[in-house]
């Protein structure tokens, strides 16, 4: 039988959730994508007002109400009613295989929410390569993809410092650009 691992917010991590939280206004409707030991709720049920938190990660956790979605085989939560203010993915973007993908869906599925995410980017370089992450991401690769997909970066900083990350507050731009959504959303 293996040992129990708990988890702590340690390092640097708080220091994105602060940012994240900043920007997520009372009355939100919340996907955590990624939510893990769901933190980040603890964190809005203490400094936010009327949030609808809804949980999403690739593995069963504490709370029966986390949605298991493993986003590496296309798995994406696109029917959440009522449907997501605000996307958070903090700690994930390094470990999506099919980030266009996945960004793609987010967009078209929820064309009026707002995307708070955070990704350590660069370390797709030939002899950059950071062991830690399973799928690089680089900086030409995400501007192509917020280009291509119609997002406005609202808002970025660097959130943690060892390593380096750095967080995007991003709007979808109206109308979203022709043939990205396989069903054009209503404005």
């Amino acid at each position: 039988m293996g040992k129990a691992v708990s988890f702590s917010l340690t390092g640097h991590w708080p220091d994105r959730e602060r940012w994240m939280v900043s920007r997520i206004p009372d009355g939100a409707v919340v996907l955590d994508l990624g939510a893990g030991q769901m933190h980040l709720n603890h964190t809005l049920q203490r400094q936010r007002s009327q949030i609808q938190y809804i949980p999403v990660d690739a593995y069963a956790r504490s709370s029966a109400n986390i949605i298991i979605c493993n986003l590496n085989v296309w798995e994406y939560p696109l029917s959440i009613v009522p449907p997501p203010t605000v996307i958070v993915a903090q700690g994930i973007m390094e470990w999506i295989n099919d980030k266009f993908t996945f960004w793609r869906m987010m967009r078209c599925a929820y064309p009026h929410a707002k995307l708070l995410l955070s990704s350590t980017m660069g370390h797709g370089r030939p002899g950059q390569e950071l062991s830690l992450w399973a799928a690089p991401l680089t900086k030409r690769m995400f501007g192509n993809g917020l280009h291509l997909l119609g997002f406005e970066v609202q808002n970025k900083s660097v959130c943690m410092r060892a390593p380096v990350e750095s967080c995007y507050d991003i709007i979808f731009r109206w109308p979203p650009p022709p043939g990205i959504c396989p069903q054009e959303p209503s404005p």
